[in-house]
């Protein structure tokens, strides 16, 4: 069964194939907004991936939440995946399916149980990654390169930056080497996909009948009156 990508959706997953491709490193973000589909991408690229024999894909996220909702969205668009959950929180323990999705809290001091290692390792919601060696997510990385150091990492997220830490590809303890692709806000809500933001104006207005000015602005003795 295929399923047809939106145009920019499609640009998304050919924007990492051309990374690789142009040896920009192995472990690229796509930028993709709430709202833009980032489940069919997803999908899209363990179906690619599922196309050479014996390939691994592990999904990480850090909810059980999103691992339901991605593994319910990959069976809607790839009925024929063949996967398994690694989550305390759902009670589910399968690491022996040629696709796993894994809550980072169950799996990450199991990286050397997942036999054979992964190729591919897709990280959800990447801007909760901090640059830390010793986080979670960076102890299991790195012991999953030992297993395994032709491993992709690719992390999808809706903004590459945190506030407290700066870009996630950039600086000492980034998992992420640069962005395949970035998907503008501006361009879904020009297509339609997304609606344009518009603020709610306050309930209470001032009338302002009456209010004088002195130098260009409101007299303030005035205008406090008034409000």
């Amino acid at each position: 069964m295929t399923f047809e990508l939106r145009d920019y959706q499609k640009e998304a997953v050919d924007g990492l194939y051309n990374y690789w491709a142009g040896k920009a490193g192995d472990n690229p973000l796509i930028v993709a907004p709430t709202g833009s589909g980032k489940t069919a991408i997803i999908a899209q690229i363990i179906m690619d991936a599922m196309s050479f024999p014996g390939t691994r894909v592990l999904v990480v996220t850090h909810v059980k939440e999103l691992l339901e909702q991605g593994a319910n969205g990959l069976l809607k668009l790839y009925p024929e995946a063949d996967f398994g959950m690694y989550s305390a929180g759902l009670k589910q323990k399968v690491l022996d399916r040629p696709i796993t999705f894994a809550g980072i809290q169950s799996v990450w001091e199991r990286a050397y149980d997942i036999v054979p290692a992964p190729d591919l390792v897709l990280i959800d919601e990447a801007h909760l990654l901090p640059k830390n060696s010793e986080t979670r997510y960076n102890r299991f990385i790195t012991d999953l390169k030992v297993c395994n150091p032709l491993v992709k990492v690719v992390g999808l997220t809706a903004t590459p930056y945190r506030l407290d830490t700066g870009y996630l590809h950039k600086g000492e303890g980034a998992i992420f080497d640069g962005i395949a692709h970035d998907i503008p806000v501006a361009m879904l809500m020009e297509q339609g996909y997304l609606s344009p933001v518009i603020s709610k104006g306050g309930v209470k207005q001032i009338d302002l009948t009456g209010v004088g000015k002195r130098g260009g602005e409101f007299i303030e003795s005035q205008l406090a009156t008034a409000a």
